[in-house]
C-alpha cells in the first residue's frame, strides 16, 4: 500500500506540473494570436516570454529528475541513515554496498586509499576508471601505527606482504593509464570521488580509525548536487593532498 501511495503521489506531481505548464502555454498562445491582428511589438514580447517559460520548465524538470535520480541510486538501502544529500553508514556491515555495485555508473575516480583491496577485487584498478590515486606510502606499513593495525586486524598476514600487494596494484593501475602517488603520512580519512565535478558527482569519506576493525569504520557519502559546500571542502582537501603532499613511489 505504501508503494502504491508513493506511486500515486508521483503521478499527481507530474500531472500537476504539466497542467500548470500547459495552462501557461495555452494562455501565451492565445495572447500571441490576439497580437497577430493588433500590435507586432507585443507579439515579440510574448514570444520572448514564451521562450523563457519553456526554458524554466525544462530547468525545473531536469533538476527534479536529477535530484530524484541521486536519491534513488540502486545501492542505497532503506535502512541507511542520513539527511538529504548525505548517506551515513555506521559500519561496513550489511547494507554497506559492494564497490563493484557502488561504482558501476562511474566513469572517473579520484581516490585516497590505504591498500585498495576491495577496489582491486572490484576491478577498479584494471579498467582505466581510476584516474588519480593517492595511497599511504607503502613503507609506512612497516611502522607504527599501521604495522600494529595490520598485525591486529589481518590475521596471518605480515606487513611486508601488504607492501608487495600494493606494488602489484600500482603496476596494474599505471598500466591502465592511472596516475599513482603516495603520501608520507597517515590521513584521518580515506576518500573516493566519483565523476569529479560532474552534476552527478559524489564523494565517499571513510573514517580511517585504526583503533577499530575495518568492518567497524563509519563512512559518509556526500552528493555534490544537494550538498555543494560540503562536497567542495572535501574535494579541495583531496586536491591539496594531490598538489602539495604527493611523493613518487619507487
Amino acid at each position: 500500500m505504501d508503494i502504491f501511495n508513493k506511486f500515486i503521489q508521483k503521478i499527481g506531481t507530474i500531472v500537476s506540473f504539466f497542467i500548470a505548464g500547459g495552462g501557461s502555454l495555452i494562455a501565451a498562445i492565445a495572447s500571441i494570436y490576439g497580437c497577430l491582428v493588433s500590435d507586432p511589438f507585443k507579439l515579440l514580447l510574448l514570444i520572448g516570454g514564451l521562450i523563457l517559460i519553456l526554458i524554466a520548465m525544462y530547468g525545473l524538470l531536469s533538476y527534479h529528475i536529477t535530484k530524484n535520480a541521486i536519491r534513488k541510486l540502486s545501492y542505497i538501502k532503506d535502512n541507511t541513515k542520513g539527511i538529504d544529500g548525505i548517506i551515513y553508514y555506521p559500519d561496513r556491515k550489511t547494507p554497506y554496498p559492494q564497490m563493484i555495485e557502488e561504482f558501476k555508473s562511474t566513469k572517473t575516480i579520484y581516490a585516497l586509499w590505504h591498500m585498495g583491496g576491495a577496489a582491486y577485487n572490484a576491478n577498479l584498478f584494471h579498467t582505466g576508471v581510476l584516474k588519480k590515486l593517492l595511497i599511504i606510502k607503502p613503507e609506512l606499513n612497516l611502522q607504527s601505527p599501521l604495522k600494529d593495525y595490520i598485525l591486529r586486524t589481518q590475521v596471518g598476514k605480515k606487513p611486508e606482504e601488504s607492501i608487495k600487494n600494493l606494488k602489484e596494484r600500482i603496476v596494474v593501475c599505471r598500466a591502465s593509464k592511472g596516475e599513482v602517488y603516495a603520501i608520507n603520512e597517515v590521513p584521518p580519512y580515506l576518500i573516493s570521488i566519483s565523476n569529479p565535478n560532474e552534476i552527478d558527482s559524489w564523494i565517499k569519506i571513510e573514517e580511517f580509525n585504526l583503533k577499530v576493525e575495518q568492518i567497524e569504520r563509519r563512512s559518509y557519502v556526500i552528493f555534490k548536487e544537494l550538498q555543494p559546500y560540503l562536497y567542495e571542502q572535501i574535494y579541495r582537501y583531496f586536491e591539496y593532498m594531490w598538489n602539495h603532499k604527493k611523493v613518487t613511489i619507487e
